[in-house]
């Protein structure tokens, strides 16, 4: 959902608490917001999350308050001065699994289906979201995941904006290799793990970013 609005936190001071309540995890966190562009406009944001599983059913609820109208220095990209609610729901229907999501801010409502289906080493992913927020377009994605032994492979693609391809490979000896391109291949990396024993992983990664763009990686 491109137009949902909820605040993507970047280089803040946040404060979260997580807790169980029976069987759903519950987190509440309250960001300091004043590193604006523009101070004394200001107000913190508190975020609400909750999700845990219901019978079949698998849910998701999220809200936040309206807390101001400026975007910080932080490259926040969403309008924050909304407040938003969002709530997904997902199933398994046979070998499919379903997943429903509604999300609503002061702008309008989003609403959204995804299908995720394996058919042996492959596992494709296809969603459509219908925005009636301003300024945002209805929208699909695609995605294939192809895994089979050390191998495994995902391409996946959102509309014509943007396509990635990532693989990763188990080498052995607890080592694994990863390598992609993502942003319509403005964007390349490659990287190394290494289980070192102990409970202690060792990663070493290189990431290109030719267009300086971080808006699709």
């Amino acid at each position: 959902m491109d137009k949902d609005a909820f605040r993507a936190a970047d280089g803040e001071m946040v404060i979260r608490a997580d807790m169980t309540l029976g069987g759903a995890k519950i987190s509440v966190s309250l960001g300091d917001d004043t590193n604006l562009a523009t101070p004394g406009n200001e107000t913190d944001y508190i975020s609400l999350g909750v999700t845990g599983t219901a019978g079949a059913l698998t849910y998701a609820l999220a809200t936040q308050n309206a807390n101001t109208a400026w975007l910080d220095n932080d490259y926040n990209s969403a309008a924050s001065q909304q407040s938003k609610t969002g709530v997904s729901v997902s199933t398994t229907w046979g070998s499919a699994t379903v997943a429903l999501g509604h999300a609503t801010n002061d702008n309008g409502g989003l609403t959204g289906v995804e299908v995720s289906y394996p058919t042996g080493v492959f596992t494709t992913t296809a969603s459509y979201v219908a925005e009636s927020a301003t300024g945002a377009e209805n929208n699909w994605d695609v995605k294939v995941v192809y895994a089979e032994g050390a191998m495994s492979l995902t391409v996946a693609t959102d509309e014509s904006d943007d396509w990635n391809v990532n693989v990763s490979y188990e080498m052995g000896n607890g080592m694994n290799l990863f390598i992609g391109a993502d942003d319509g291949s403005e964007d390349t990396y490659a990287g190394l793990s290494c289980d070192l024993g102990g409970d202690a992983p060792l990663l070493a990664s290189y990431a290109d970013d030719s267009n300086n763009d971080d808006s699709n990686d």
